[in-house]
């Protein structure tokens, strides 16, 4: 004889005490959820969900009216050179990464040890693409486009400043040497007039003696040869295109947008938030109206039948 259990379902105190019998297998999974039940389910809670996609989408244009306008104002420099003479180096005024680096330290980019940097104040400094060796961008934060502007100004003139003093020290160092190459010709020439009429007195009368001035007008020739080719080779050096003070490349921009706020992106983001949100807050709640509908329930009395 085989044995089946049924279950009858009884109602709790102060409820309904009507019986239910309820058969093996006519149970119905209830945790189940279709597409159906999920469009069922965000219909039935369509203005909680519109509730707080609004809150979001509100809160985030909120935020984005109180938070102060940023504006970025960009420059480049183009790195003054002097051609070397002798010596190792490119030529610039300043090694580029060196400026990159003097002016991140002296204007704390990207540094927060000491705590956040007021504007205005510089955003970044960085060295151009390879193909312009001697370019630097520099780029600066205000509240206002004049502001971001007037301070990416000052900053690029004592830039200029500073260069514009090495520049000039190089250029009288080098004047200052062709100055003392060309007292040192004059000396050689008035050599070679006093070895020119010794020789001219001597050629006869003491011939040996004048092969020994000769060797010493070709030795003063040489000497004088290569002091015209020392100057010219200063002279050259100061001329354009191989000397050149520092100059800008582009002036610091007046910028027509603000950097921050994005009101498009912040949006984009509110109303994102807001549908997740809203769906979450929407699941959560039907959980908990599931545990109470599951509480409310009759209990089960399961009973042996033959």
């Amino acid at each position: 004889m085989y044995h089946n259990k049924i279950r009858i379902a009884r109602g709790r105190e102060g409820e309904d005490t009507s019986t239910q019998v309820i058969w093996p297998g006519s149970q119905q999974p209830e945790d189940e959820l279709n597409l159906i039940d999920l469009w069922l389910l965000l219909w039935r809670r369509k203005w909680l969900m519109l509730t707080v996609f609004l809150l979001s989408v509100v809160t985030a244009i909120i935020y984005t009216q109180s938070i102060q306008p940023v504006y970025i104002s960009r420059a480049v420099l183009d790195i003054g050179q002097m051609v070397p003479l002798g010596l190792g180096g490119d030529g610039s005024l300043e090694s580029r990464d060196s400026l990159v680096q003097r002016l991140k330290e002296a204007y704390r980019v990207d540094d927060g040890s000491e705590g956040p940097v007021e504007l205005p104040r510089l955003k970044e400094v960085a060295a151009l693409n390879k193909s312009s060796k001697n370019a630097v961008s520099l780029q600066a934060m205000g509240h206002s486009p004049a502001e971001a502007q007037n301070y990416l100004a000052r900053v690029t003139q004592q830039i200029l400043e500073q260069h514009r003093v090495i520049y000039a020290r190089t250029q009288h160092e080098r004047q200052q040497q062709i100055t003392f190459i060309q007292q040192q010709q004059q000396w050689v020439t008035v050599q070679m007039l006093q070895v020119n009429n010794t020789l001219r007195a001597l050629e006869k009368s003491n011939p040996a003696q004048a092969s020994v001035l000769i060797l010493e007008r070709a030795r003063l020739q040489t000497q004088q040869a290569e002091m015209a080719e020392k100057i010219s080779q200063l002279n050259l050096s100061m001329a354009v295109p191989f000397s050149a003070p520092t100059t800008l490349m582009r002036h610091p921009t007046l910028p027509v947008s603000a950097f921050q706020p994005r009101p498009v992106l912040y949006l984009t983001l509110g109303a994102l938030m807001g549908v997740i949100l809203g769906l979450l807050i929407i699941f959560i709640v039907e959980f908990f109206v599931k545990v109470q509908e599951k509480n409310r329930r009759p209990l089960p009395l399961e009973v042996e039948v033959g």
